[in-house]
């Protein structure tokens, strides 16, 4: 963190115990006004590539008035670094924290290293739900105005080759994610403001893409729900009108798929999960003979995570 007013010494590193080190630094009352931009604006000095992938202003588990930004980096030695950043209002200033891994540890460290950052005790970091890991196969599919371009993607060992239709390019593995973030243009992004969720169907989906509501009753009409909260119809209708891509990755191993991840991007409207993994409790009103989907908005960082499995 040198270049910033507090010197390397002016950090307190922490040693989990979990394999995480996380680093603390108490700013003093007189420069407590600064920013978690402030904390990494210095970033381009000592990488070549920053790329910033989540701003959260109220972030869970912190003190309010607390900021915390997420980057993807590329360090000199080739590794995909991940540093998330935090700084929080105390009594006399601002305490500010960070922690670091690889692009490709970051999935499974995220949930054990925000616990200690906000001063709880660490969980030992699992691997159980990790669906990847090396050798996979992958394909991408990124629908625009301007057409559909397809990747895909091959693990062998600790490389991927990355193919979009000119041929295979061999590429570090903890490279792929911010590759992938910078291609899909997901970052940043405005953060959900709620949880709330729509259970519809592919069908009554595609119309409301197609269409342009002009209000939340509008929403409604196209997705044939009027019972929709106003909120969430003003959303969906939002969605609508600002509609700039859909994309959608899947991870395959033996042929059978492992995973997969479905994004609409509004733009300034946000991101939004297309699942199919709905309960059955929430289906059951669509009747059998429907396919169910769930939608709902996701930030950048919930994107980020997703696409870190590439390299667990």
């Amino acid at each position: 963190m040198t270049g910033f007013p507090l010197a390397p010494q002016d950090w307190v590193v922490e040693d989990t115990g979990s394999g995480l080190v996380v680093a603390r630094a108490h700013l003093p009352a007189d420069v407590a006004g600064l920013v978690v931009d402030d904390l990494t604006s210095h970033l381009g000095q000592w990488f070549d590539h920053v790329l910033p992938v989540d701003v959260d202003t109220a972030p869970a588990g912190l003190p309010s008035g607390s900021v915390r930004a997420l980057h993807c980096m590329i360090d000199r030695r080739g590794r995909g670094i991940a540093l998330e950043t935090a700084a929080s209002p105390d009594r006399d200033g601002t305490s500010a924290t960070c922690w670091t891994s690889t692009v490709g540890d970051y999935a499974r460290d995220r949930d054990t290293a925000r616990r200690v950052v906000a001063g709880r005790p660490a969980r030992p970091p699992q691997r159980d739900d990790m669906p990847c890991g090396l050798p996979f196969h992958a394909r991408l599919v990124l629908r625009r105005d301007t057409g559909t371009d397809e990747i895909t993607l091959m693990g062998k060992g600790n490389e991927v080759d990355v193919d979009d239709g000119t041929g295979p390019v061999p590429t570090p593995v903890d490279h792929v994610p911010r590759m992938l973030v910078e291609l899909l243009a997901i970052a940043p992004r405005p953060r959900p403001t709620s949880d709330a969720f729509v259970v519809t169907n592919p069908d009554a989906l595609t119309r409301l893409l197609d269409s342009d509501p002009a209000d939340a009753d509008a929403a409604r009409a196209v997705l044939a729900a009027p019972r929709l909260a106003d909120e969430v119809a003003a959303d969906l209708a939002a969605l609508a009108r600002g509609v700039a891509s859909r994309w959608a990755l899947e991870w395959v191993r033996d042929g059978l798929p492992l995973r997969r991840i479905d994004i609409v991007d509004a733009g300034d409207a946000g991101l939004w999960s297309v699942r199919a993994d709905v309960p059955p409790l929430f289906a059951a009103e669509l009747g059998e003979d429907v396919t169910p989907i769930m939608l709902g908005r996701v930030g950048p960082a919930e994107v980020f995570r997703e696409l870190t499995l590439l390299s667990a």
